[in-house]
């Protein structure tokens, strides 16, 4: 990295990601500061991991992005990823490579996520979305599959992946929507919406949430059910 970039806390256009080393932090802290500014929610975060362990350790496909997940199949086809792009996955979940991500080349991606202990076959640092530690503009896509209804923070998480993406940098991601879910306070949170998530996400607070930081191109819904939906957006940065 060019001493310029450096001081201007991004990365070269034409190099592979770097820490930031202002913004590695351990995950013990990490963990430490989400618990201080989001008590509540971060007790409520962790009694839904436990609940989850146990689908994630034997990869079950309703849980995990593996082979025989027909849903991940399709965002794979609707993110159209290249060979020649940068990726970071937030996110990324415990399998070895996410199935939406095969068209990759797996030396450019790059993944976050705080449940670490398990192999994965591309460049992961275990951490929480909130803390990002690659400098700005690293990243020609950013991609987060299912993985929005489980931030303690996702205004921050947003901010985050707007900081990261490169100038005319892609941003994908695959949310699950509950039409009649309330809006999500970290701040306020009091219970687990059910066993595996702390919130769900409706359509209003998504687009509330997206629309200070990008400008959608398109979306698909890939399952509909009354008033939940899986759905498919691409956007580009502001």
């Amino acid at each position: 990295m060019s001493w310029l970039a450096k001081i201007l806390g991004q990365q070269d256009i034409n190099s592979l990601p770097e820490l930031d080393p202002e913004r590695v932090i351990s995950f013990q802290k990490q963990e430490e500061s989400l618990a201080i500014q989001y008590s509540g929610a971060m007790g409520l975060w962790h009694e839904a991991q436990a609940n989850s362990e146990p689908l994630y350790e034997e990869e079950n496909v309703n849980s995990l992005s593996v082979e025989g997940h027909a849903r991940a199949e399709e965002f794979r086809k609707f993110m159209g990823i290249t060979q020649d792009e940068v990726i970071l996955d937030i996110g990324c979940g415990t399998q070895s490579l996410p199935s939406y991500l095969a068209d990759a080349d797996i030396s450019k991606v790059y993944g976050i996520d705080p449940i670490g202990g398990s192999y994965r076959a591309y460049n992961y640092y275990e951490g929480f979305a909130e803390f990002v530690p690659w400098y700005s503009r690293s990243f020609d896509r950013v991609v987060v599959a299912t993985s929005f209804d489980h931030f303690i923070d996702p205004t921050v998480v947003m901010s985050q992946i707007h900081r990261v993406l490169k100038k005319g940098g892609t941003f994908e991601a695959w949310v699950f929507f509950v039409d009649d879910a309330p809006d999500y306070d970290p701040l306020e949170v009091k219970q687990r919406i059910d066993d595996f998530h702390v919130y769900h996400l409706n359509p209003n607070y998504w687009a509330n949430l997206v629309q200070p930081f990008f400008d959608e191109v398109k979306h698909h819904q890939s399952f509909n059910e009354g008033y939940k939906a899986d759905t498919f957006f691409s956007y580009k940065k502001k």
